[in-house]
């Protein structure tokens, strides 16, 4: 079953977020090789450590409670507790806390006033994906 991406909610602190429009969440891990020389013409692998991150986008919205949140992890190295899920489904649910890499404000004259955050993730992911 397919979901509409304008349901999904990106939340801070746990409350949605509610001027971003884009976000993606990026799950990495790292491969180590354990090949030895007895191994043959093959190479054999086993899973090393892992990591996430998160980015979001949308219009900046100074008076948000959130966006106040991210700034303030910014500014003061602290951790943001996240959330991103399609709105009212518990089913589908990804968090943890973050650092916030970046906090980016563009605009340009014929448009608005957007922001951009990127943030790693610290410690573990809790991910629920469940029928």
């Amino acid at each position: 079953m397919a979901t509409a991406a304008y349901n999904l909610e990106f939340q801070v602190g746990g409350s949605p977020c509610g001027s971003l429009n884009n976000a993606s969440l990026s799950l990495n891990g790292d491969i180590l090789d354990t090949t030895s020389f007895e191994d043959g013409t093959y190479k054999t692998k086993i899973s090393g450590l892992r990591d996430w991150s998160v980015s979001v986008s949308g219009d900046l919205d100074p008076s948000s409670a959130q966006m106040q949140g991210l700034l303030a992890g910014y500014t003061g190295g602290s951790t943001v507790a996240v959330v991103l899920q399609p709105t009212g489904v518990t089913t589908c649910q990804f968090s943890g806390n973050t650092l916030v890499e970046s906090f980016e404000i563009s605009g340009a004259v014929d448009g608005k006033v957007e922001v951009s955050v990127s943030l790693q993730g610290t410690g573990s992911l809790t991910a629920t994906m469940t029928a």
